[in-house]
This record gives C-alpha cells, sequence and structure tokens, in this order.
C-alpha cells in the first residue's frame, strides 16, 4: 500500500468524505482477511466508524457554499 500518496493521486478527493474513503478502505481489507483475530480487528474499527457522529457542515468564508469541511477546504471559490 501506497502511504506517500499526494493529494493529487487521490481519485476520490472530490467524490467521497475521508469516513466514506475509510470505510471503503475496511470494506475491501474485510474481504481480504483470512486471520479470525485480524478480522476481529476489521470488523470492530467498521463498528467504530459507524458509530461516529456525523461531520457538521460548515459555510466558505469566501462564497457562502456550506458543505463538508473536507470538501469546502478543496472547493473552487467563485
Amino acid at each position: 500500500m501506497n502511504t506517500t500518496q499526494s493529494a493529487t493521486d487521490k481519485s476520490t478527493a472530490d467524490s467521497q468524505t475521508t469516513a466514506e474513503a475509510l470505510r471503503d478502505e475496511l470494506a475491501a481489507a474485510n474481504s481480504h482477511v483470512e486471520n479470525p483475530e485480524a478480522q476481529q480487528h476489521v470488523d470492530r474499527a467498521i463498528e467504530l466508524l459507524n458509530d461516529l457522529p456525523p461531520t457538521p457542515l460548515v459555510e466558505c468564508p469566501g462564497c457562502g457554499v456550506v458543505g463538508l469541511p473536507e470538501r469546502i477546504a478543496v472547493h473552487d471559490c467563485l
């Protein structure tokens, strides 16, 4: 797994939140886990992720657009 991926390398940056991307990665890992103890850890991580409170929406100080913080941080202000 490449842990030095830049923001421009992320194909999901504009379409997924960090939590959505994490959920997808855990689901992919879940399908490949063979060790029962590791399976429990992945299952627990998915449970914890699902239990997180929703991310509050924020307003862009430049244009007033409202959205998730990670999307507002990278949107094009008009």
